[in-house]
């Protein structure tokens, strides 16, 4: 039986995130991941896109469904199922979405300021899935400097 677990972000180590060919990055940290025993099958986690960089290449997640909530910043999320004609939406705090499998997805930074998301993931059959496997085609990660 999975017992509770309190934790507070600040507690979680940060990486970063990127993909071969963009020249942008996310921060992220692993709050919940099935694969440290923490959940049954769910993983959730915090992204951060820092203002000024050019967005991750869109990208999408094979067996896996995403959802989002914005907690700050601003931009403008792209998604679609063909990845060279994907629908725009704008987004601020409190805005939220959900991404079904195998749809394509980019979050773009228009602000200022840092967007600050938190993400989960469920596999759409519901076996446990770590977000090493989700982020397979987010191949570069490394510790901030």
């Amino acid at each position: 039986m999975k017992q509770p677990i309190f934790r507070k972000e600040s507690e979680v180590q940060q990486i970063k995130i990127s993909r071969p060919g963009s020249d942008g990055f996310a921060l992220f940290r692993m709050v919940f991941d099935p694969e440290r025993g923490e959940s049954s099958s769910a993983v959730l986690g915090v992204h951060e896109h820092p203002a000024g960089l050019k967005p991750i290449l869109p990208h999408y997640h094979q067996e896996v469904e995403e959802t989002v909530y914005i907690v700050s910043g601003e931009g403008m999320v792209k998604l679609g199922w063909d990845a060279r004609a994907m629908e725009t939406h704008e987004f601020r705090a409190g805005s939220c979405w959900y991404v079904p499998p195998d749809c394509y997805h980019q979050i773009v930074n228009t602000g200022a300021d840092t967007i600050k998301m938190v993400v989960s993931y469920f596999r759409n059959d519901g076996r446990p899935i770590s977000h090493k496997l989700v982020s397979q085609e987010l191949t570069i990660v490394e510790q901030p400097a």
